[in-house]
């Protein structure tokens, strides 16, 4: 838990940058996908923790499917953690170009 906090404040210092200098600059872009990478895999370990007596799941969105059903998160939650667990795999296998100036959303 300590890691994932660690993570999420280093991503919130990305804030300070202006969308242009974000997409401009590799460096800060690259820092900010390496952060948010680490937070993903400490929420999947963590999920993963909780539901070992389940059993693997067979993909890591099923984790969030598997805690909102054991009403241990809300769905409205685990719907958001299957979206970074997806974005997840596209980082750590560059199945696309992903595009920094790209608006985000709060979904």
């Amino acid at each position: 838990m300590r890691a994932l906090a660690s993570y999420l404040e280093k991503l919130e210092s990305f804030r300070r940058f202006s969308r242009e200098e974000f997409v401009k600059e590799d460096a800060v872009h690259d820092l900010a996908e390496r952060y948010f990478h680490l937070a993903v895999e400490s929420v999947l370990d963590i999920g993963n923790h909780l539901i070992a007596d389940r059993g693997p799941p067979k993909a890591y969105k099923d984790i969030f499917v598997i805690l909102s059903e054991a009403q241990i998160i809300p769905e409205p939650l685990a719907r958001k953690l299957e979206k970074w667990a997806g974005f997840r795999n596209i980082l750590v296998h560059n199945y696309l170009e992903i595009d920094h100036g790209m608006p985000t959303t709060s979904s």
